[in-house]
């Protein structure tokens, strides 16, 4: 959700510092912007974000879900060797394969993937580690 605020001031208020809002930002003003975009980038880096593998879905009724017990089958409507979703803030970013990375469940971004946009492949360039999600119980 993006909003916008207007605030009216006063001319005889803003004429004091007009030289400096019309003003070319001087070559220190530049690498000043330059110094708070890069630590900006890098704290960016670090924003935790919720990466889901969606291993499957089904809608049910609530008698259903109700009658589910401990060890209950649900089936799905994808197959074992269909590609799952994986969701970043609940959008669905990639397709990936279900496998295990050094001992543990993870999913591998498909190389045909039409819905990864370069974006996993920058990540694992950027990093040289492989790109896995880690699933956990």
């Amino acid at each position: 959700m993006v909003s916008w605020m207007k605030i009216c001031m006063p001319y005889g208020i803003l004429e004091s510092i007009k030289g400096y809002l019309i003003s070319t930002p001087s070559r220190e003003d530049l690498e000043m912007r330059e110094k708070w975009l890069q630590k900006l980038r890098e704290r960016v880096k670090e924003v935790p974000l919720d990466i889901r593998a969606v291993l499957g879905k089904k809608k049910i009724s609530v008698e259903e879900f109700l009658m589910i017990k401990r060890e209950s089958v649900i089936i799905t409507d994808t197959g074992l060797d269909e590609p799952i979703d994986v969701e970043v803030g609940n959008k669905t970013k990639l397709r990936g394969k279900m496998g295990v990375y050094k001992g543990n469940k993870a999913v591998k971004d498909r190389a045909d993937s039409s819905l990864t946009g370069g974006v996993m492949e920058e990540f694992s360039s950027r990093n040289g580690r492989p790109v896995t999600v880690k699933v956990t119980k």
